[in-house]
This record gives structure tokens, C-alpha cells and sequence, in this order.
């Protein structure tokens, strides 16, 4: 599907989300040992996918071991290693994380009885995004609203699709901002 018209575009905003066809970003990756072979079935918070950041500061800080939520932890003194790649396909940009998991709730058999609230509901964002909507990319940006559901994500992307990034390679210089 090329083309959305008007009514598709305002029904997906008014469900919490929009879709790009032809989204394209630049993205990073950080971790502490070198990656050869990128694929898309890392099982992560969100589900299978490859995990991405557009925001240098936080690939550094999991490049030097730092993990989202877990506080007082030991960090690396220097970055390891921190891929960037060019991401480019079928987008499902969310806007409101609660109306994204009504929707999840709603479409999902299995997702109907987890508490929203619960962590475990973020398991169904990457089924609901191939299975539901058929996206390549979810696009989880760092304005994303949120409400009434407690969730704290840094900005990121999940790529489901192989055809949908390619590794440019280590970024070598890594001047970032400071993640938390």
C-alpha cells in the first residue's frame, strides 16, 4: 500500500499513531561487543526485533553496558561500539501510547486481559505492528504522549523487516548528548 487517503490517515491518528510509507532516518546501535551479523529476532521489551536509537547519547550508553531502568549501575568508562545505520520503509510513527495499546488490547486475543499498566503489554507492540498494521519499522519518538499507562522508553525504532536498514558501519566518533 503506496497511498493513504485522507480518511485512513485521520482514523490511524485518532487510534494514536500514523503510518509513513516511505520513512527513511539514520539510527544507531550500541553494544559492547562487535556485531557481524544484524537480524531482526533479537526478543527484546517490545518483541523480535532489531533495536534502534536516533539519539547518538543513548547508543553510547548501551554501548558502555547501561540498560534502560535499572539504576546504580556500573558503565564502561569509554563507548564500545556504536553502529549507525539508514533505515528506510513502511513506518508506523506512534503518537499515544495509550490509544497504541487500546488498540493492541483490542486486535490482539492474547493482549485482551494484560493490565496496561503492566510492563508486559509492551510484548505485543511488535506483533501488533507486522501483524495488525504490516509496518516494517515501529518509531517510538521522544515526544511520544503518554497519559494515563506508565511507560518510559527512550526514543527508539524496532525494525522487523531485514530489507528495511542497512549497517553504514562503526560511528567512529562519539561525541553524544547525555542519555539518562
Amino acid at each position: 500500500m503506496s497511498f493513504l487517503s485522507r480518511v485512513e490517515a485521520a482514523s490511524y491518528e485518532e487510534a494514536g499513531y500514523a503510518i509513513k510509507e516511505n520513512y527513511k532516518a539514520t539510527m544507531y546501535h550500541g553494544s559492547l561487543v562487535p556485531v557481524k551479523d544484524w537480524h531482526t529476532d533479537t526478543d527484546g521489551a517490545f518483541g523480535k526485533g532489531l533495536y534502534l536509537t536516533p539519539d547518538l547519547g543513548y547508543a553510547d550508553f548501551y554501548s558502555k553496558g547501561g540498560r534502560m531502568g535499572h539504576a546504580g549501575q556500573k558503565l564502561a568508562k569509554d563507548a564500545k561500539y556504536v553502529y549507525e545505520f539508514e533505515i528506510k520503509g513502511r513506518a508506523i510513527i506512534v503518537k499515544n501510547i495509550d490509544e497504541v495499546i487500546y488498540d493492541i488490547q483490542s486486535s490482539i486475543e492474547e493482549a485482551e486481559d494484560v493490565d496496561s499498566d503492566s510492563a508486559k503489554i509492551q510484548r505485543f507492540f511488535a506483533q501488533w505492528a507486522t501483524d495488525v498494521i504490516g509496518g516494517d519499522i515501529l518509531v517510538i519518538p521522544k515526544n511520544v504522549k503518554v497519559e494515563h499507562v506508565h511507560f518510559n522508553a527512550a526514543p527508539q525504532a524496532l525494525v522487523f523487516n531485514k530489507s528495511a536498514f542497512k549497517c553504514l558501519g562503526l560511528k567512529t566518533e562519539t561525541k553524544v548528548s547525555n542519555a539518562k
